[in-house]
Protein backbone atom coordinates (compact mmCIF):
# COMPACT_ATOMS: atom_id res chain seq x y z
CA UNK A 1 0.00 0.00 0.00
CA UNK A 2 1.40 3.35 -1.07
CA UNK A 3 2.31 5.81 1.63
CA UNK A 4 0.56 9.16 1.43
CA UNK A 5 2.77 12.21 1.72
CA UNK A 6 1.53 15.28 3.56
CA UNK A 7 2.70 18.53 1.79
CA UNK A 8 2.57 20.46 5.04
CA UNK A 9 4.77 17.87 6.68
CA UNK A 10 7.22 18.10 3.81
CA UNK A 11 7.43 21.89 4.04
CA UNK A 12 7.75 21.76 7.76
CA UNK A 13 10.76 19.46 7.49
CA UNK A 14 12.46 21.40 4.70
CA UNK A 15 15.85 22.82 5.69
CA UNK A 16 14.86 26.39 4.68
CA UNK A 17 11.92 26.49 7.06
CA UNK A 18 13.96 28.45 9.61
CA UNK A 19 15.22 32.02 9.61
CA UNK A 20 18.79 31.11 8.65
CA UNK A 21 17.75 29.41 5.42
CA UNK A 22 15.53 32.27 4.39
CA UNK A 23 18.25 34.82 5.12
CA UNK A 24 20.75 32.89 3.01
CA UNK A 25 18.18 32.73 0.18
CA UNK A 26 17.46 36.48 0.33
CA UNK A 27 21.11 37.51 0.45
CA UNK A 28 21.99 35.23 -2.46
CA UNK A 29 19.22 36.82 -4.55
CA UNK A 30 20.11 40.39 -3.56
CA UNK A 31 23.83 40.02 -4.22
CA UNK A 32 23.18 38.24 -7.53
CA UNK A 33 20.31 40.27 -9.01
CA UNK A 34 20.95 43.79 -7.70
CA UNK A 35 24.20 44.35 -9.68
CA UNK A 36 22.45 43.03 -12.80
CA UNK A 37 19.50 45.36 -12.41
CA UNK A 38 21.73 48.35 -11.60
CA UNK A 39 24.09 47.77 -14.53
CA UNK A 40 21.18 47.39 -16.98
CA UNK A 41 19.44 50.52 -15.69
CA UNK A 42 22.60 52.63 -15.82
CA UNK A 43 23.46 51.26 -19.27
CA UNK A 44 19.98 52.11 -20.55
CA UNK A 45 20.19 55.68 -19.23
CA UNK A 46 23.64 56.27 -20.68
CA UNK A 47 22.67 54.75 -24.04
CA UNK A 48 19.56 56.93 -24.15
CA UNK A 49 21.59 60.11 -23.58
CA UNK A 50 24.13 59.10 -26.25
CA UNK A 51 21.40 58.35 -28.80
CA UNK A 52 19.59 61.61 -28.04
CA UNK A 53 22.81 63.58 -28.55
CA UNK A 54 23.44 61.82 -31.87
CA UNK A 55 19.85 62.56 -32.93
CA UNK A 56 20.36 66.25 -32.16
CA UNK A 57 23.59 66.31 -34.17
CA UNK A 58 21.85 64.54 -37.07
CA UNK A 59 18.92 66.99 -37.02
CA UNK A 60 21.29 69.96 -36.79
CA UNK A 61 23.20 68.85 -39.90
CA UNK A 62 19.95 68.14 -41.75
CA UNK A 63 18.39 71.48 -40.80
CA UNK A 64 21.52 73.39 -41.85
CA UNK A 65 21.42 71.85 -45.32
CA UNK A 66 17.67 72.35 -45.72
CA UNK A 67 17.68 75.95 -44.48
CA UNK A 68 20.40 76.84 -46.99
CA UNK A 69 18.44 75.01 -49.67
CA UNK A 70 15.28 77.03 -48.95
CA UNK A 71 17.20 80.31 -49.07
CA UNK A 72 18.74 79.27 -52.40
CA UNK A 73 15.37 78.28 -53.88
CA UNK A 74 13.72 81.56 -52.88
CA UNK A 75 16.61 83.47 -54.46
CA UNK A 76 16.32 81.34 -57.61
CA UNK A 77 12.56 81.98 -57.94
CA UNK A 78 13.05 85.71 -57.50
CA UNK A 79 15.76 85.74 -60.16
CA UNK A 80 13.42 83.84 -62.51
CA UNK A 81 10.74 86.49 -62.02
CA UNK A 82 13.27 89.28 -62.60
CA UNK A 83 14.50 87.54 -65.74
CA UNK A 84 10.93 87.41 -67.08
CA UNK A 85 10.85 91.24 -66.83
CA UNK A 86 14.40 91.94 -67.97
CA UNK A 87 14.07 89.82 -71.12
CA UNK A 88 10.79 91.38 -72.17
CA UNK A 89 10.41 94.42 -74.41
CA UNK A 90 6.70 93.78 -74.66
CA UNK A 91 5.84 94.90 -71.12
CA UNK A 92 7.46 98.37 -71.23
CA UNK A 93 6.07 99.01 -74.69
CA UNK A 94 2.46 98.09 -73.91
CA UNK A 95 1.88 98.98 -70.25
CA UNK A 96 0.32 102.36 -71.03
CA UNK A 97 -2.08 101.12 -73.73
CA UNK A 98 -3.18 98.12 -71.66
CA UNK A 99 -3.81 100.39 -68.65
CA UNK A 100 -6.06 102.56 -70.79
CA UNK A 101 -7.94 99.53 -72.08
CA UNK A 102 -8.52 98.18 -68.54
CA UNK A 103 -9.64 101.57 -67.21
CA UNK A 104 -12.15 101.99 -70.07
CA UNK A 105 -13.33 98.38 -69.83
CA UNK A 106 -12.16 97.47 -73.34
CA UNK A 107 -10.96 93.94 -72.77
CA UNK A 108 -11.17 93.16 -76.48
CA UNK A 109 -8.40 95.64 -77.16
CA UNK A 110 -5.49 93.94 -79.02
CA UNK A 111 -2.97 95.20 -76.45
CA UNK A 112 -4.99 93.72 -73.57
CA UNK A 113 -5.36 90.38 -75.37
CA UNK A 114 -1.63 90.34 -76.11
CA UNK A 115 -0.78 90.99 -72.47
CA UNK A 116 -3.17 88.25 -71.37
CA UNK A 117 -1.38 85.79 -73.67
CA UNK A 118 2.01 87.00 -72.45
CA UNK A 119 1.11 86.47 -68.79
CA UNK A 120 -0.30 82.99 -69.51
CA UNK A 121 2.84 82.00 -71.39
CA UNK A 122 5.15 83.24 -68.63
CA UNK A 123 3.05 81.37 -66.07
CA UNK A 124 3.54 78.16 -68.06
CA UNK A 125 7.29 78.79 -67.93
CA UNK A 126 7.12 79.22 -64.14
CA UNK A 127 4.90 76.32 -62.98
CA UNK A 128 5.88 76.69 -59.32
CA UNK A 129 3.80 79.90 -59.16
CA UNK A 130 0.08 79.71 -58.43
CA UNK A 131 -0.67 82.92 -60.31
CA UNK A 132 1.06 85.75 -62.14
CA UNK A 133 -0.16 89.31 -62.56
CA UNK A 134 0.93 92.71 -63.88
CA UNK A 135 0.31 95.94 -61.94
CA UNK A 136 0.64 99.39 -63.51
CA UNK A 137 2.26 102.44 -61.92
CA UNK A 138 -0.96 103.43 -60.14
CA UNK A 139 -1.34 100.03 -58.46
CA UNK A 140 -4.12 98.62 -60.68
CA UNK A 141 -3.86 95.03 -61.94
CA UNK A 142 -3.98 95.15 -65.75
CA UNK A 143 -3.16 91.53 -66.53
CA UNK A 144 -3.40 88.27 -64.60
CA UNK A 145 -3.75 84.53 -64.94
CA UNK A 146 -6.84 84.86 -62.73
CA UNK A 147 -9.23 87.09 -64.65
CA UNK A 148 -11.11 88.16 -61.50
CA UNK A 149 -7.98 89.93 -60.26
CA UNK A 150 -7.89 92.33 -63.26
CA UNK A 151 -8.89 95.83 -62.21
CA UNK A 152 -8.06 95.24 -58.53
CA UNK A 153 -6.37 98.16 -56.80
CA UNK A 154 -3.20 97.05 -54.99
CA UNK A 155 -1.78 100.52 -54.40
CA UNK A 156 -2.16 100.25 -50.61
CA UNK A 157 -0.56 96.80 -50.31
CA UNK A 158 3.01 96.12 -49.17
CA UNK A 159 3.55 94.09 -52.35
CA UNK A 160 3.07 97.14 -54.57
CA UNK A 161 4.80 99.74 -52.41
CA UNK A 162 7.82 97.54 -51.70
CA UNK A 163 8.18 96.08 -55.19
CA UNK A 164 8.21 99.56 -56.73
CA UNK A 165 11.48 100.06 -54.84
CA UNK A 166 12.98 96.62 -55.47
CA UNK A 167 12.36 92.91 -55.21
CA UNK A 168 9.69 91.79 -52.76
CA UNK A 169 9.10 88.45 -51.02
CA UNK A 170 6.99 87.65 -47.96
CA UNK A 171 5.05 84.84 -46.35
CA UNK A 172 1.39 85.62 -45.70
CA UNK A 173 -1.90 83.92 -44.82
CA UNK A 174 -5.35 83.86 -46.36
CA UNK A 175 -8.68 82.71 -44.96
CA UNK A 176 -10.70 80.38 -47.14
CA UNK A 177 -14.00 78.93 -45.93
CA UNK A 178 -13.11 79.69 -42.33
CA UNK A 179 -9.69 78.01 -42.50
CA UNK A 180 -6.37 79.82 -42.78
CA UNK A 181 -3.62 78.71 -45.14
CA UNK A 182 -0.24 80.15 -46.00
CA UNK A 183 0.71 81.88 -49.24
CA UNK A 184 3.99 83.29 -50.55
CA UNK A 185 3.95 86.64 -52.34
CA UNK A 186 6.77 87.89 -54.55
CA UNK A 187 7.16 90.75 -57.00
CA UNK A 188 9.71 92.70 -59.00
CA UNK A 189 9.57 96.18 -60.56
CA UNK A 190 9.08 96.81 -64.27
CA UNK A 191 11.33 99.54 -65.67
CA UNK A 192 11.09 101.40 -68.95
CA UNK A 193 13.91 101.98 -71.42
CA UNK A 194 14.90 105.13 -69.56
CA UNK A 195 14.83 103.45 -66.14
CA UNK A 196 11.47 104.89 -65.17
CA UNK A 197 9.13 102.73 -63.05
CA UNK A 198 6.18 101.45 -65.05
CA UNK A 199 4.71 98.93 -62.64
CA UNK A 200 5.20 95.56 -61.00
CA UNK A 201 5.20 91.91 -62.03
CA UNK A 202 3.80 89.97 -59.07
CA UNK A 203 3.10 86.36 -58.21
CA UNK A 204 1.62 84.23 -55.45
CA UNK A 205 2.40 80.68 -54.37
CA UNK A 206 -0.44 78.74 -52.75
CA UNK A 207 -0.28 75.57 -50.63
CA UNK A 208 -0.41 73.23 -53.63
CA UNK A 209 2.68 74.77 -55.25
CA UNK A 210 4.79 75.49 -52.18
CA UNK A 211 6.62 72.14 -52.20
CA UNK A 212 7.64 72.68 -55.82
CA UNK A 213 8.50 76.35 -55.21
CA UNK A 214 10.84 75.44 -52.34
CA UNK A 215 11.86 72.16 -54.00
CA UNK A 216 11.14 70.26 -50.79
CA UNK A 217 9.82 66.74 -50.61
CA UNK A 218 6.54 66.02 -48.83
CA UNK A 219 8.50 64.20 -46.13
CA UNK A 220 12.14 64.47 -45.22
CA UNK A 221 14.48 61.62 -44.36
CA UNK A 222 12.77 58.87 -42.40
CA UNK A 223 10.17 60.14 -39.94
CA UNK A 224 11.58 63.66 -39.75
CA UNK A 225 8.95 66.40 -40.20
CA UNK A 226 9.92 69.89 -41.37
CA UNK A 227 8.29 73.24 -40.64
CA UNK A 228 8.97 76.77 -41.85
CA UNK A 229 7.73 79.40 -39.41
CA UNK A 230 7.57 83.16 -39.65
CA UNK A 231 9.26 85.33 -37.03
CA UNK A 232 6.03 85.33 -35.01
CA UNK A 233 5.92 81.53 -34.94
CA UNK A 234 3.02 80.95 -37.37
CA UNK A 235 3.51 78.06 -39.83
CA UNK A 236 4.19 78.90 -43.47
CA UNK A 237 5.16 75.44 -44.74
CA UNK A 238 4.64 71.99 -43.23
CA UNK A 239 6.14 68.93 -44.88
CA UNK A 240 3.48 66.56 -43.59
CA UNK A 241 0.48 68.57 -42.32
CA UNK A 242 -2.30 67.05 -40.22
CA UNK A 243 -5.85 68.21 -39.72
CA UNK A 244 -5.10 69.50 -36.22
CA UNK A 245 -2.63 72.12 -37.52
CA UNK A 246 -3.98 75.67 -37.42
CA UNK A 247 -2.11 78.04 -39.73
CA UNK A 248 -3.79 80.95 -38.01
CA UNK A 249 -2.07 80.28 -34.67
CA UNK A 250 1.49 80.13 -33.40
CA UNK A 251 3.12 76.74 -33.61
CA UNK A 252 2.94 75.15 -30.11
CA UNK A 253 6.67 74.55 -29.89
CA UNK A 254 9.14 75.90 -27.31
CA UNK A 255 11.58 76.47 -30.18
CA UNK A 256 9.50 79.49 -31.23
CA UNK A 257 10.53 81.34 -28.06
CA UNK A 258 14.09 80.01 -27.89
CA UNK A 259 17.04 81.52 -29.79
CA UNK A 260 17.56 80.13 -33.32
CA UNK A 261 19.80 77.09 -33.26
CA UNK A 262 18.21 75.73 -30.08
CA UNK A 263 16.98 72.18 -29.57
CA UNK A 264 14.34 70.80 -27.22
CA UNK A 265 12.28 67.78 -26.38
CA UNK A 266 8.53 68.44 -26.25
CA UNK A 267 5.04 67.35 -27.33
CA UNK A 268 4.21 68.80 -30.76
CA UNK A 269 0.88 69.98 -32.21
CA UNK A 270 -0.10 66.42 -33.17
CA UNK A 271 0.39 65.16 -29.59
CA UNK A 272 3.62 63.27 -30.33
CA UNK A 273 6.69 63.56 -28.15
CA UNK A 274 9.51 64.76 -30.40
CA UNK A 275 13.06 66.02 -30.43
CA UNK A 276 13.20 69.28 -32.38
CA UNK A 277 15.83 71.74 -33.53
CA UNK A 278 15.58 75.15 -35.23
CA UNK A 279 17.74 77.29 -37.48
CA UNK A 280 17.19 80.68 -39.17
CA UNK A 281 16.90 80.85 -42.96
CA UNK A 282 19.49 83.14 -44.49
CA UNK A 283 18.13 86.38 -45.90
CA UNK A 284 14.51 85.72 -44.86
CA UNK A 285 12.91 86.28 -41.43
CA UNK A 286 11.89 82.63 -41.28
CA UNK A 287 12.73 79.78 -38.93
CA UNK A 288 13.33 76.24 -40.15
CA UNK A 289 12.32 73.53 -37.65
CA UNK A 290 12.83 69.77 -37.89
CA UNK A 291 11.25 67.22 -35.56
CA UNK A 292 11.90 63.52 -35.01
CA UNK A 293 9.46 61.44 -32.93
CA UNK A 294 10.94 60.05 -29.72
CA UNK A 295 9.40 56.66 -30.50
CA UNK A 296 11.52 56.55 -33.66
CA UNK A 297 14.70 57.72 -31.97
CA UNK A 298 14.45 55.27 -29.06
CA UNK A 299 12.25 52.55 -30.56
CA UNK A 300 14.95 49.90 -30.88
CA UNK A 301 16.45 50.84 -27.51
CA UNK A 302 13.06 50.41 -25.81
CA UNK A 303 12.61 47.05 -27.53
CA UNK A 304 16.01 46.00 -26.24
CA UNK A 305 15.03 47.13 -22.74
CA UNK A 306 11.87 45.01 -22.81
CA UNK A 307 13.87 42.00 -24.01
CA UNK A 308 16.42 42.61 -21.26
CA UNK A 309 13.66 42.83 -18.63
CA UNK A 310 12.17 39.55 -19.84
CA UNK A 311 15.54 37.82 -19.71
CA UNK A 312 16.18 39.24 -16.24
CA UNK A 313 12.86 37.81 -15.08
CA UNK A 314 13.70 34.35 -16.44
CA UNK A 315 17.16 34.56 -14.90
CA UNK A 316 15.67 35.60 -11.53
CA UNK A 317 13.29 32.63 -11.48
CA UNK A 318 16.09 30.23 -12.40
CA UNK A 319 18.32 31.77 -9.73
CA UNK A 320 15.62 31.39 -7.08
CA UNK A 321 15.49 27.66 -7.81
CA UNK A 322 19.25 27.29 -7.74
CA UNK A 323 19.65 29.31 -4.54
CA UNK A 324 16.84 27.32 -2.91
CA UNK A 325 18.74 24.07 -3.53
CA UNK A 326 22.16 25.49 -2.60
CA UNK A 327 20.91 27.18 0.57
CA UNK A 328 19.17 23.96 1.58
CA UNK A 329 22.35 21.96 1.11
CA UNK A 330 24.20 24.42 3.36
CA UNK A 331 21.60 24.62 6.12
CA UNK A 332 20.66 20.93 6.26
CA UNK A 333 23.99 19.65 7.78
CA UNK A 334 23.93 22.48 10.32
CA UNK A 335 20.45 21.48 11.46
CA UNK A 336 21.50 17.86 11.87
CA UNK A 337 24.36 18.96 14.09
CA UNK A 338 21.98 21.07 16.17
Amino acid sequence: MLEKHDPARFLGSHPLRGGLGRRILVWFLVLSLLPLFLSNSVGYGVSRRIIEEHVRQYLEALVQVQADHVAHQVELRQLSLEAAVANSRFLPANMASVSTAVTSGQRQDPAFIALDSYVARKHDELPSLSELFVVNATGVVIGATRSERIGTDLSDTPLFSSAMEGRFFVGDWEDEQGAAHSVFRLATPIHGDRGDLLGVLGATVGPNEQSEFLNLAGRMAGDVDAFILCSAGRPLFVSHPQASLDYGQRMPSPLVDLPPGSSARYVNYAGDEVIGISLPIRGIPWLYVAELPVRTAFGQLRGLRLLSAALEGVFALALVGIVWVVAGSIVSPLRRLV
